[in-house]
């Protein structure tokens, strides 16, 4: 959805980028790391937890 949204709205990444303590958006393949911990055994104990992969943007 986002990337369809940036093709229609090309200034808005810079926009965003400007945004974020790393100076780029994120790429889906980042969010890897935590869907698999989320989907395995070791997440288990884990119940009703915000898990925010924002590179840096909610520490601002």
């Amino acid at each position: 959805m986002t990337a369809q949204y940036l093709d229609k709205n090309p200034e808005l990444e810079g926009k965003w980028s400007s945004m974020n303590p790393l100076g780029r958006i994120g790429s889906p393949h980042e969010l890897r790391g935590v869907i698999s911990w989320l989907a395995s055994d070791a997440s288990t104990f884990c119940t009703g937890s915000d898990i925010i992969v924002s590179g840096g943007h909610h520490a601002w």
